[in-house]
């Protein structure tokens, strides 16, 4: 059955009668250092090409007298790992009642594990998602279908990422509420580990905002300068269109006819061969997972990561350009980005931006 859904390499917890059986499963390729082997969870640190970080399949019984031991087992387990985690699996508890099917909803007084575990890392509810947007049926040509598929799974991402991780401010403005809450009470030493924690993490926030290298002012050559985020906007907008501005170029007559064929009629035949799937798979995958995405957003590493998904409509893709010969203008789109290479640059100079072109 693992191999039949694609997948090769496992690791396995037997059910003890009727529950506990948990399962990893993943495919070849993926790097994947297995930490924990026991009854549960089963633990696995993950290396791709963003970070490492650590997988945690767990079961939570659903036996009160094993439930207080499993869930203390797992918060220490999570305290101990300094990187990002992700921890899943059959939780035995929900996060909201709107998760429950059936049977009664709110109203007990028993500890709810898995939220007091959200409350105390300050865990963030990924939900689940499938992979509706990208498969949904969409007309036109092949790269017509792309383009739709791309902005459909693109806005769909958007929301998501806005629903799950868009409250950065309420996050802040807990932390302030929690820490006047604290300071209002009497002092004692445990007040005071509370306030300094609460104090950390509120640093760490502010300190991440004020890394950002923003423009507040752009300098005119003339000493004057240019404020507000559509003027500045826009005064890039015209400097760079200037400099990048396409000149008028004059050719003689058949000089076309100064470079001799280079290519032979067989090269030719050659290169507008229809290419086979398995080119195609392998040009994408050797590719740089994370180099300069297009407009659409999506790197390298999207298409690897979901090809199973996604695989079909990129070869359909490739091979209609091969069969017709031409391609929507859009498809064709950059973004030219500049990097600044100073902090806090206040001029539109050549020297002070490096442009980077990011193609789809």
């Amino acid at each position: 059955m693992v191999k039949f859904v694609g997948f090769f390499e496992m690791l396995v917890v037997d059910a003890k009668g009727s529950a506990g059986d948990i399962c990893v499963i993943w495919k070849i390729g993926v790097s994947l250092h297995q930490n924990e082997f026991n009854e549960n969870p089963i633990t696995v640190e993950v290396s791709d090409a963003i970070c490492n970080w650590l997988l945690v399949d767990f079961y939570g019984p659903p036996y009160a007298t094993k439930k207080k031991k499993a869930w203390k087992n797992l918060t220490a387990l999570l305290e101990s790992y300094h990187g990002p985690w992700d921890c899943l699996g059959d939780f035995n508890f929900t996060a909201n009642d709107s998760e429950i099917l059936g049977g009664s909803k709110g109203g007990s007084s028993a500890t709810n594990y898995l939220k007091d575990l959200i409350i105390e890392f300050g865990a963030i509810d990924l939900g689940c998602s499938g992979k509706k947007a990208w498969i949904e049926n969409v007309s036109g040509f092949a790269m017509v279908k792309l383009c739709k598929k791309q902005d459909a799974t693109r806005d769909t991402l958007t929301k998501w990422n806005k629903e799950v991780f868009g409250h950065c401010q309420n996050s802040i403005n807990e932390l302030l509420s929690k820490i006047a809450e604290v300071q209002n009470k009497p002092f004692s030493e445990q007040n005071g580990i509370i306030e300094g924690d609460l104090i950390t993490e509120l640093s760490e926030w502010l300190i991440r905002s004020e890394e950002t290298n923003r423009i507040d002012g752009i300098k005119h050559d003339d000493g004057t300068w240019v404020t507000g985020s559509n003027q500045i906007r826009q005064h890039f907008l015209n400097t760079f269109k200037d400099l990048f501005e396409e000149e008028e170029v004059s050719f003689l007559n058949d000089l076309d006819n100064l470079i001799p064929p280079c290519i032979t009629k067989t090269e030719n035949l050659l290169l507008r061969k229809v290419l086979m799937p398995e080119e195609i798979k392998s040009t994408i995958f050797n590719m740089h997972d994370t180099k300069a995405p297009g407009p659409n957003g999506f790197p390298s590493l999207f298409y690897k990561k979901y090809w199973p998904i996604v695989g079909d409509t990129m070869i359909q893709v490739v091979t209609s350009f091969f069969e017709v010969g031409t391609m929507p203008k859009e498809v064709n789109n950059s973004l030219i980005v500049l990097i600044p290479k100073i902090v806090n640059p206040s001029t539109t100079n050549n020297s002070t931006y490096q442009p980077l072109k990011r193609g789809l």
